[in-house]
């Protein structure tokens, strides 16, 4: 999708519609043992946490795969309990701060 995706839709139960589809459709085509990286930036839980649960509960398939904090420089902080990475505008503050972003690595078994 184009930066700004939402700005196409007036709805956006359509464009959170549009991420669904976008999402199951990859799946479709990852093989097992393959990781699908699933991200947006937005703050909004209906494009992101939501998808995921989503996501999961519709496909026995995949399961979420923690990021390695170490490997990816990723700040702890940003990484929730299920494994989602959460970034925040007020993150790394004192480095600028950074965007909001959603994102979860799932592998498909």
């Amino acid at each position: 999708m184009a930066k700004e995706p939402a700005d196409r839709y007036q709805d956006m139960a359509a464009f959170h519609d549009a991420l669904w589809a976008a999402a199951q459709e990859i799946a479709r085509v990852v093989k097992p043992g393959g990781a699908l990286v699933y991200a947006v930036c937005s703050l909004e839980p209906e494009e992101g946490e939501q998808q995921i649960i989503k996501f999961l509960k519709a496909r026995t398939d995949a399961h979420t795969m923690a990021p390695d904090v170490a490997a990816t420089q990723i700040p702890a902080d940003c990484i929730t309990q299920e494994g989602y990475v959460r970034t925040l505008p007020c993150g790394m503050s004192e480095k600028g701060g950074m965007d909001g972003f959603f994102a979860v690595c799932l592998e498909k078994i």
